[in-house]
């Protein structure tokens, strides 16, 4: 996954998206926020309003320029092997499916992967299906097949979350390809991880670890989604040094009957209409064919941020500030 993203987005895109993904991330590694948070939001800033045809052409590229030296060698053989003796052969993967169906293609190789919504020839950087991981890899497998009617299965996972599939099998492997001798074992492998971990003076790692709850803390905030009540004010564009492209209201008022209002300063309607709340993705939308793309709050730091589509450009959204009306 992120192998593909970097390879689309370039080095300093790819990191700018990266960044706050990975804090998210975090967050959601220590159950402040989802546990996929990190995974959404790097697909909303790298596809959100991507054309569908674009990812394909670039997924076949990525398909034969890339993935033949991102595979370890013994995977790729074990893989082979497999089909070779005829054996129903299914990649279980989290990541996206849009990168990963020619790939698997070429390979003869079935496919179960998270899915990435797509809507009107475009993506909304939006999950489609359930994040394939953990439990739900075991559930989408037995939508396609009874393990009981299988006498040999083999799975090979390499994290933790790999675990529960794993267990489905009569054949587990976990990390195999990952060992240099496959006589060692997993335990083996982490007695080596932990003689190598060094230590740390206390006072530095007290600092840090103060430095992260606050950190944790500041973007937890930042990052708790908005409600339909504190989305549904009165709101007044605050301008910025370097205004970005797009034809943007000045004020946004929110009417009787479930009625918003999208005006310039000097009176100007851009859009008039009825909106609903979207509790699945804590987002408002527009009842309008020209305006009918999502409209997120989020927290930010001096205030509400809006995150709004762009008339112009691949990305879908762009996030600009307006406060609340007095």
């Amino acid at each position: 996954m992120l192998a593909f993203i970097r390879a689309r987005s370039g080095p300093w895109k790819y990191l700018w998206m990266l960044i706050p993904a990975a804090v998210v991330h975090a967050l959601g590694r220590i159950r402040i926020l989802p546990a996929d948070a990190g995974k959404r939001r790097l697909m909303r800033a790298a596809f959100a309003g991507v054309a569908t045809g674009d990812v394909v052409r670039d997924a076949e590229r990525f398909a034969k320029d890339k993935m033949p030296v991102l595979i370890r060698e013994g995977a790729m053989e074990c893989l082979r092997w497999h089909v070779a003796e005829g054996h129903r052969t299914i990649i279980v993967s989290a990541s996206c499916d849009v990168w990963l169906v020619p790939w698997c293609a070429a390979e003869a190789l079935e496919l179960i992967a998270t899915g990435l919504e797509e809507r009107g020839g475009r993506y909304t950087g939006e999950l489609s299906t359930s994040n394939c991981n953990g439990e739900e890899k075991v559930r989408r497998l037995r939508k396609i097949l009874d393990p009981a009617r299988y006498e040999h299965i083999y799975a090979y996972g390499d994290t933790p979350s790999d675990r529960p599939m794993l267990a489905l099998a009569t054949n587990p492997r976990y990390k195999p390809f990952h060992q240099i001798d496959h006589d060692r074992t997993e335990p083996l492998l982490a007695q080596e991880g932990a003689a190598k971990a060094s230590i740390r003076p206390k006072g530095l790692v007290a600092v840090a670890f103060g430095l992260a709850l606050v950190a944790t803390l500041l973007i937890a905030k930042a990052s708790k989604p908005i409600t339909e009540a504190e989305a549904t004010g009165n709101y007044e564009y605050v301008p910025e040094i370097f205004p970005r492209h797009g034809d943007w209201p000045d004020e946004i008022r929110f009417l009787p009957h479930h009625q918003v209002r999208l005006e310039d300063s000097d009176g100007t309607v851009r859009f008039e209409g009825p909106w609903h709340w979207d509790e699945k993705v804590h987002a408002l939308r527009l009842d309008d064919p020209a305006w009918d793309r999502r409209v997120r709050w989020v927290h930010g730091w001096g205030g509400p941020v809006l995150e709004v589509a762009s008339p112009v450009g691949k990305g879908l959204f762009q996030v600009l500030t307006f406060k609340r009306m007095e």
